[in-house]
């Protein structure tokens, strides 16, 4: 049995994952997959696509003239700012506390790792956590897998159609390899994690390092602190639960618009280079064994010969698709936009309600993928206390979910300063508070009144036109 075997699942969510994986790093990244993202014409094909090949260096001058907008990469960054604008509350056993500060092998904390849980759910919308011993320091961590690397899983379905606990996963770890000429190599590995019966006929979580062929008698149980395990501690993240069906990336729209820009502003830029290319035309000339080897120029200081009575010209392509080119090419961007939220920056193009409406649709997505990441977080973070023989139920993470526009200007603070010496029921504390959120100040109350406190010892200070 090979380990190098994968989930149907896996398989028909691959192709997402990786388009989404590559929309996400860029340009170069499309780019080097060539014809998987963009196909030569056919022209390109007739030519010779091989190496040396007409049709090959027509296709190079193709790819490279394309341009490949970001607006992908934008939307992941920008949707991140807005769901780390605050750590998430996390509470855990006081033993634990410590753990939480380097947490992984790379030595993030909790919080750290929670925004590469958030990126792996906007990119290709997929993860897992799988819990793991140091065997140096005896003490737990975490260890985050991508998508493409959770490759075979079984849920163990019950008849009733309820989930078990998870029987089996297996996990691409590859190993890379500094050798005695300072030379990298990478040698592909698959962690495969097992419940598997011991002597007393209960089921003991274990695992073992596999090349390809899977074999049984290298498994070993994992322990902390003489502990085992009775189920596998490893955990599903998608956007919207924790199950092992994989979801669509939550970008795949607008991943699938960037991809028809990116062809269009390929075929636009070809059609751009071919018209100024024109082809000359030597009327009344032809090719003999005398001139055959000729080489033709044009421009400042050539000379062209023509037979009597002949002519010469250029002619090239119609220019009459251009248009029509730019105009579908400017549609899909703001389609493009669209899907990206970004029209929530262009408040004066839209009425008050509608951005409200895009703004409560924008919140609700993320709220969702918030709360699924650090309930997955919880349920790992219980798995640890209970492994160190710790209260599971003093593990609590809370998510940050007021994504919403807390900006506020000096005209809003007179407003409500207004609003208050009117009779409105608000607080000074109240208003502060919507100051601190708003970003108009990063001190507490009671800093800002000792401040004030302290003002009536500093001289005023004026500018030459008298203002303070």
């Amino acid at each position: 049995m090979s380990v190098k075997n994968t989930h149907p699942d896996y398989d028909n969510s691959l192709p997402d994952i990786l388009m989404a994986r590559d929309f996400y790093l860029g340009e170069r990244v499309v780019k080097r997959k060539e014809t998987t993202y963009l196909k030569p014409t056919v022209a390109q094909v007739l030519d010779g696509m091989g190496k040396g090949d007409k049709g090959r260096a027509s296709y190079e001058k193709y790819i490279e003239g394309a341009r490949f907008p970001d607006l992908f990469n934008q939307a992941v960054e920008n949707t991140l700012g807005v769901m780390h604008g605050e750590d998430p509350v996390i509470q855990v056993p006081t033993k634990m506390e410590p753990i939480l500060q380097k947490i992984t092998r790379q030595g993030e904390t909790v919080y750290g790792l929670l925004r590469r849980i958030n990126e792996e759910q906007l990119i290709p919308g997929r993860l897992g956590l799988l819990l793991d011993v140091d065997e140096n320091t005896d003490l737990p961590y975490i260890s985050l897998f991508n998508a493409e690397s959770v490759t075979n899983w079984d849920e163990g379905i019950l008849e009733s159609g309820t989930v078990a606990n998870l029987k089996m996963v297996v996990l691409y770890e590859p190993q890379t390899i500094l050798d005695s000429e300072l030379q990298w190599t990478t040698k592909e590995m698959f962690r495969v994690c097992i419940l598997s019966g011991n002597e007393s006929g209960k089921s003991v979580y274990q695992t073992g390092v596999f090349e390809d062929t899977f074999d049984s008698a290298q498994l070993k149980p994992v322990q902390l602190i003489g502990k085992s395990l009775e189920k596998i501690p490893f955990v599903f993240i998608n956007t919207k639960d924790s199950l092992t069906k994989p979801d669509l990336p939550p970008f795949i729209g607008l991943v699938n618009e960037v991809l028809g820009i990116y062809r269009s502003e390929a075929n636009y830029r070809y059609h751009l280079y071919m018209q100024s290319q024109d082809t000359l035309v030597r009327i009344g000339h032809m090719r003999t064994i005398e001139n055959e080897n000729e080489t033709v120029r044009t421009g400042a200081g050539a000379v062209l010969d023509v037979s009597i009575g002949g002519d010469a010209k250029f002619i090239g392509v119609n220019s009459q698709g251009l248009t029509e080119e730019r105009l579908a090419l400017e549609n899909d961007y703001k389609r493009a936009e669209e899907k990206a939220l970004k029209l929530l920056d262009k408040k004066s193009s839209e009425s008050g309600e509608a951005l409200i409406t895009r703004k409560n649709s924008q919140t609700a997505s993320i709220t969702q993928i918030a709360k699924t990441s650090c309930a997955a977080l919880e349920t790992i973070l219980k798995m640890m206390a209970e492994w160190m023989s710790l209260n599971p139920d003093e593990v609590i993470v809370t998510p940050f979910t007021e994504f919403g526009d807390v900006s506020i200007t000096a005209k809003d603070v007179i407003d409500m300063m207004t609003a208050k010496t009117m009779g409105a029921p608000i607080s000074q504390e109240t208003i502060h508070e919507r100051m601190r959120e708003g970003g108009l100040t990063d001190k507490t109350i009671d800093e800002e009144i000792t401040a004030i406190a302290g003002e009536d010892d500093v001289p005023m200070r004026t500018g030459t036109d008298g203002d303070r």
